[in-house]
C-alpha cells in the first residue's frame, strides 16, 4: 500500500470521526426565572429540575425531559388516578351487573316473581319469629307469677335468673324482626332499581 492510500484512509477515517461526534453531540435547552429560553452544555443547578429538552448541533430535539413534579403535584396526580381507577372499577362492575339482569331475566315479570319470592321467604321467617315470640312471653309470665308465688322461697334467684333470660331472648327476637322487615325493604328497593335498568337496557 503506498503512501498516498494511506493518508487518503486515514483522512477519511478522521472525516467520519468529526461527523459521528457532531451528530451525536448535544446541547440543553431550558427556561430561566425570567421565562427567556437558554442553551449550553450543562444546565444550571437551579433549573435541572424544571424539564429541559437535548438537541443535536443541527437543532433537531433528540429528548424531552419533564419537570420533576412538586410533593402538591404529585399528591394530586395521585388522587386524580385513584378518581380514575374508581370510576373505571364502577364501569366495570355496572357492565356486568347489567349483564347478570339480562342474562338471569327475560321479562319484567320474572324480576316481579323473583322479588316477591324473596320477600315471601322474608316474611315466612318473621311469621315464625312472632310465634316464638308469644311462646316466650306466656313462659316469662308463668315464671313472673311462680316468682311472686315463692319468692320467699329457696331458688328465688334462679327463678329470677330465668325471667331475665326470657326477657332478653323476647328483645333479641323482636331485633330480629325488625332487621328483617328492613330486609324486606331492601329488597323492594333493590328490584325496584332492577326493573328500572332492565326497562331502559330493553328499551322498554
Amino acid at each position: 500500500m503506498n503512501k498516498k492510500l494511506l493518508n487518503l484512509i486515514i483522512f477519511f477515517m478522521l472525516c467520519e470521526m468529526i461527523l459521528a461526534n457532531h451528530v451525536s453531540a448535544r446541547m440543553k435547552c431550558w427556561t430561566n426565572s425570567e421565562g427567556i429560553k437558554e442553551c449550553g452544555d450543562k444546565i444550571p443547578p437551579e433549573y435541572t429540575q424544571q424539564g429541559y429538552q437535548e438537541i443535536s448541533k443541527g437543532g433537531v430535539v433528540l429528548e424531552e425531559k419533564e419537570r420533576i413534579k412538586t410533593k402538591e403535584e404529585l399528591k394530586k396526580a395521585k388522587k386524580e388516578a385513584a378518581i380514575i381507577a374508581r370510576e373505571k372499577d364502577e364501569e366495570r362492575n355496572k357492565k356486568a351487573h347489567d349483564k347478570m339482569l339480562l342474562e338471569t331475566f327475560a321479562s319484567i315479570e320474572e324480576i316481579e316473581a323473583a322479588r316477591d319470592q324473596k320477600i315471601e321467604a322474608v316474611e315466612s321467617t318473621i311469621k315464625i319469629t312472632q310465634k316464638r315470640i308469644i311462646k316466650l312471653e306466656y313462659l316469662l309470665d308463668d315464671e313472673l307469677n311462680e316468682n311472686t308465688v315463692n319468692k320467699q322461697i329457696d331458688g328465688e334467684n334462679k327463678k329470677f335468673n330465668n325471667a331475665e333470660s326470657l326477657k332478653e331472648q323476647i328483645f333479641d327476637n323482636k331485633k330480629f324482626i325488625k332487621n328483617k322487615i328492613d330486609e324486606q325493604g331492601k329488597i323492594k328497593k333493590t328490584y325496584l332499581e332492577y326493573i328500572s335498568r332492565f326497562k331502559k337496557l330493553k328499551g322498554l
